[in-house]
């Protein structure tokens, strides 16, 4: 207790570290809360007194206190030199937060997708207690380049009004042109959307999109037991989360089914991925879960990508569990498996197409869902930086865009999200904006990125 101010209330959530029966080499050395019992989400400050050794290893043993209890490092330590009421000796603080299974959020490739965070911070705090993307999050008194990222970043009214500005001249520049020629530019680029994605993907292979580690954290719905175990105790209900948004209740524990809610559910866990391209998102899948009862269908446009996942897949030994084949998702062809699928799998794969084609694709992963099936999906949403970079002349409608090499990029936002998955059926369990701050330490740029992430699922 004596590491809390008088005046500040606990959490109710917190006992002393003496009292919560957890060994700790240096429960001498430190008094402190324990960490494991704060509510998740929030935030331990612990102000230490150095024990006369160096600042480093008087950090490190205060760090080691936080993840021997689960908790991770996200602020660098702070000395207060002015204050010294033990002599020469002086205090140092210090700041936790709790590692979320949920967050996982880390850098971008070069098209702006998010890979795991790689540590690249050079000062000698961020070697020690880096701290994972979900946790860290820009107070005022932070340091903006003290990281290469933070989470949950509001935009700035100037961004605000500065993007504002520029989707109305991209806008006013696109209505300089007869209403006939935008619809065969449109067209056009839908037309040769195959051929650019198929010429990008001989391009790059599978260096280009690096394997997103974080999928099976930010949807840990994809395993077949939490997916189970889920359905089972949602019957038609939604929690809500510490954020206050809709979720799935996954329950955390993998318990067993009902008896009466066996059924065509028993069988095998099937996974149908819209868009896999090099297998960035199912190569993680299938060495992060090791279940015999999954199946894992994916298709891509591009015949490059589809041999570049089953070279993929055959070098991992998963040919049995996995069946990728070359299909336009927004088509109205048949799928060459007959099956129900319990999950269906978008990530950045809606912001490829049209808004007809992601109408059309929407459609068809309702009519592949078994019911009580999932929808998990994310996406750049309308704002991010990505947007913000394109010239009025790439504009080919609004929020659609026409990258150099041919391929496009449409910015949905939540409500036009939200309105095309219950135009279809959908009962929504999760939409919520992703907004992260990268900077570019070098060129003391900031960047801010804005992503959508949704959880829908089809009514029994």
């Amino acid at each position: 207790n004596d590491c809390v101010p008088s005046s500040a209330s606990p959490s109710p959530h917190c006992t002393h570290h003496r009292g919560c029966g957890v060994k700790s080499s240096t429960h001498n050395r430190f008094h402190c809360h324990p960490l494991h019992k704060c509510l998740l989400g929030s935030a331990v400050i612990i102000i230490a007194l150095g024990t006369g050794k160096s600042a480093e290893e008087n950090q490190q043993r205060c760090v080691n206190v936080a993840l021997e209890h689960g908790w991770s490092t996200c602020y660098d330590s702070i000395r207060h030199p002015s204050f010294k009421p033990f002599g020469s000796r002086s205090l140092r603080r210090y700041k936790f937060v709790p590692r979320c299974v949920g967050g996982g959020r880390g850098e971008e490739d070069a098209k702006g997708e998010e890979a795991p965070f790689t540590g690249t911070d050079r000062s000698e705090s961020a070697k020690n207690n880096s701290g994972p993307w979900g946790t860290r999050y820009l107070n005022s008194d932070d340091d903006v380049w003290q990281f290469n990222g933070w989470d949950d970043v509001p935009l700035p009214e100037e961004y605000q009004r500065n993007f504002s500005k520029k989707v109305a001249n991209d806008l006013s520049y696109l209505n300089g042109f007869p209403e006939d020629q935008r619809q065969l530019r449109t067209e056009e680029a839908r037309k040769l959307s195959s051929q650019h994605w198929n010429r990008f993907y001989r391009q790059s292979e599978e260096r280009f999109f690096k394997d997103r580690k974080w999928i099976l954290k930010d949807f840990p719905e994809i395993d077949p037991q939490v997916f189970r175990a889920s359905r089972a105790r949602r019957g038609g209900r939604h929690l809500m989360n510490l954020e206050g948004e809709d979720r799935v209740d996954t329950g955390g524990e993998r318990e067993k089914e009902d008896d009466g809610d066996e059924g065509d559910y028993s069988d095998l866990h099937r996974i149908f991925e819209m868009g896999c391209g090099a297998g960035s998102t199912l190569i993680p899948i299938l060495k992060g879960i090791r279940s015999e009862k999954l199946r894992y269908y994916g298709c891509d446009l591009s015949e490059a990508a589809v041999a570049s996942v089953q070279r993929r897949v055959t070098e991992i030994g998963e040919e049995d569990r996995v069946k990728v084949f070359v299909h336009n998702v927004s088509s109205p062809d048949v799928v060459p498996f007959s099956e129900g699928v319990d999950i269906v799998i978008m990530i950045f794969v809606l912001s490829a197409m049209g808004y007809d084609e992601i109408n059309a694709a929407i459609a068809n992963a309702y009519r592949l869902l078994r019911p009580g099936g999932m929808v998990l999906l994310r996406d750049y949403a309308e704002g991010d930086l990505t947007q913000f970079r394109f010239k009025p002349d790439r504009c080919l409608d609004q929020n659609l865009y026409i990258r150099g090499d041919g391929t496009r990029a449409y910015f949905l936002n939540q409500e036009s999200l939200r309105c095309l998955m219950l135009g279809h059926g959908f009962e929504e369990v999760q939409n919520k904006v992703i907004r992260m701050l990268r900077t570019n330490r070098k060129q003391r740029k900031l960047m801010h990125r804005v992503m959508l992430q949704g959880k829908y699922v089809k009514p029994r």
